[in-house]
């Protein structure tokens, strides 16, 4: 995959970032796993730093929607079992928060995959808010071919995105292209692999296109419906609406519908 712009960010947290390329590009953020010989595959230290770069990319107000994409030719496969043979069920912190539990942030996360994703790596890529894969992605949970349980919040997140194909796929390890994952209604889009990373950067820009606040909160009431029964759902969601509507964002909003102009957001 081709190296991304912007500036390097070496240091997130106490942690250094020696498995993730992390680069600041204006409101984008571009997150690039970075151990392409191993395709990516992950270990404690590299779930550290991605946990420290989603803290640090929520907490920097110049950023608004982030871009993670795999270095070499795969995205990502999953644990690298030679290094974290103890590794079961990700890394947990004093908060709860794991490194795929991108529904922890209030800011939107496309996902833009290439080559494979599986195990591990199928979960990052099914936490984003938004998700393309390039022609020809190996997508999948192939554990259990190799002895291994395909378990955890991955089973959880492909049961809800392929309902009725999740129990086949999990069970019997079968991997399947990116466009069959299109089929099943998984990606937003399958797009040449040359084009990958322009067409994530161009969805980037178009929820740069929107109010701040209004993206925030649409997710964070998004993500709060998730699961529950109708009138449930209303209630959480009407919570989260409330509190954009206290917002000065949403009141500019309202002023510009009315003198038809384009609104200037604040963030406030």
């Amino acid at each position: 995959m081709a190296e991304a712009t912007g500036t390097t960010v070496t240091k997130a947290g106490r942690f250094d970032l020696t498995d993730i390329i992390y680069k600041k590009d204006g409101p984008i953020a571009r997150v690039i796993l970075n151990r392409p010989q191993v395709r990516n595959s992950f270990t404690h230290e590299t779930q550290k730093q991605l946990r420290a770069i989603w803290k640090d990319f929520d907490a920097d107000p110049n950023l608004r929607v982030a871009i993670i994409s795999g270095m070499g030719e795969s995205f990502c496969a999953g644990v690298d079992m030679y290094v974290s043979r103890t590794l079961s069920y990700g890394e947990f912190h004093s908060d709860g928060v794991v490194y795929f539990d991108f529904d922890h942030y209030s800011k939107p996360i496309i996902a833009a995959i290439h080559g494979a994703a599986v195990a591990g790596g199928m979960t990052i890529a099914l936490s984003a808010d938004v998700l393309i894969a390039a022609e020809g992605t190996k997508m999948g949970y192939p554990q259990t071919r190799y002895g291994f349980m395909a378990g955890g919040e991955g089973q959880v997140r492909f049961h809800h995105a392929a309902h009725n194909m999740a129990r086949w796929y999990m069970i019997s390890g079968t991997l399947f292209t990116a466009e069959e994952a299109y089929r099943l209604g998984m990606l937003l889009e399958v797009v040449p692999q040359a084009k990958l990373l322009q067409r994530a950067e161009e969805l980037a820009h178009k929820i740069l296109e929107c109010s701040p606040l209004a993206v925030k909160y649409t997710k964070e009431s998004l993500v709060a419906v998730e699961g529950v029964p109708m009138y449930e759902g209303y209630r959480r969601s009407r919570h989260v609406c409330n509190k954009y509507y206290d917002t000065e964002d949403y009141q500019e909003s309202v002023n510009a519908w009315a003198e038809k102009r384009k609104p200037a957001f604040k963030g406030r």
